[in-house]
């Protein structure tokens, strides 16, 4: 198995100053994400429903948070769109020089609703501009006349491929200068080829030229956290510590094939595997997370933005999307 990763190592004192170079020097090329709101029975599709309940189980993963009005006080206090504590990225100073997509969130069949919910808690803290599509949108709109990314997040990914009519809307997408991104069940829809527990199937949109392997069973349970082993020289991660702890819902790591170029940001610490990865097809640009580092402690429906928030890794997530989306000279 072999990995083309593309780093770059810079001394810790001139971070600051790069990360402004680099933020001066965005050009243009953007895209990003995708999601989804409905939820549906675990279906049969071509003997396909061994793979169907990739991030998405009965949902009983509630808890609930108590935020005193001091903690309501301190979150709105660190909407910041990075937390300066961490980040290189200090919107309230570089607000005007950031970038950011106008993203199609994908909320037809095959999505998890309470995946959706967090998702649209993030973009709406940080300020994106989104909306959503599903599955017919998928097929009638222009995505590229509409969108600069696409984001599907958890789901069913063998109800992506089931009731999405017509793949190449999407892989033209991306191939046009989109931005795909995918969480758990959306980055296994990207892949060519989906191993569930030691099962292969084909899948459609290719926009990932490898394996999308798991789940991890055994290593990690549904619903538990992980630790991911930042590549802390990937200027996507400057100013980040090297490790988080993310909720993991049955997504994959990633096999690129020998050819394919891809970047690994974080690798999960129970197998080393790349557990987010980003690479380029055509002029676009992917964006996979096996993890869900946009999860945090709470998807009650009736929580607020902060209890969203606590226990997700919403400035490291943000920072990731900002600088693929602003850097796709990386990879073409």
């Amino acid at each position: 198995m072999f990995f083309f990763i593309k780093r770059k190592a810079l001394p810790d004192g001139l971070q600051i100053t790069i990360v402004i170079c680099i933020i001066l020097g965005l050009a243009s090329s953007l895209s990003l994400l995708g999601c989804s709101s409905e939820s549906y029975p675990l279906v049969d599709y071509n003997n396909e429903e061994v793979e169907t309940n990739a991030g998405f189980q009965n949902y009983d993963y509630q808890k609930q948070l108590s935020c005193s009005n001091d903690e309501n006080k301190q979150n709105e206090a660190e909407k910041e769109t990075i937390e300066s504590t961490e980040s290189i990225i200090d919107t309230n100073q570089y607000e005007e020089l950031i970038k950011k997509p106008k993203i199609g969130l994908y909320t037809g069949k095959g999505s998890w609703p309470e995946n959706i919910r967090a998702i649209k808690h993030f973009l709406d803290y940080y300020a994106f501009p989104w909306s959503n599509f599903d599955e017919n949108d998928a097929v009638d709109l222009n995505l590229n006349e509409v969108f600069d990314a696409v984001w599907f997040a958890g789901g069913f990914s063998a109800e992506y491929k089931h009731f999405i009519e017509d793949h190449s809307k999407i892989e033209n997408f991306v191939n046009q200068g989109g931005l795909f991104i995918g969480t758990c069940a959306g980055a296994y829809y990207a892949v060519d080829t989906l191993r569930w527990q030691g099962t292969d199937y084909d899948y459609p949109l290719k926009i990932f030229h490898g394996k999308g392997i798991g789940p991890l069973s055994g290593l990690i349970n549904w619903g538990d956290k992980d630790v991911l082993w930042l590549e802390h020289e990937h200027p996507a991660n400057f100013g980040f510590k090297s490790e988080k702890h993310i909720y993991y819902f049955d997504g994959p790591y990633f096999e690129p094939y020998e050819e394919e170029l891809v970047t690994v940001l974080a690798r999960y610490s129970v197998n080393s595997q790349p557990a987010i990865i980003s690479g380029a097809r055509g002029t676009g640009q992917y964006l996979l997370m096996g993890p869900h580092p946009e999860i945090g402690d709470s998807l009650d429906q009736a929580s607020n933005t902060p209890e969203f928030k606590k226990g997700a890794e919403w400035p490291w997530l943000y920072q990731l999307i900002i600088w693929v989306y602003n850097n796709s000279n990386e990879y073409n």
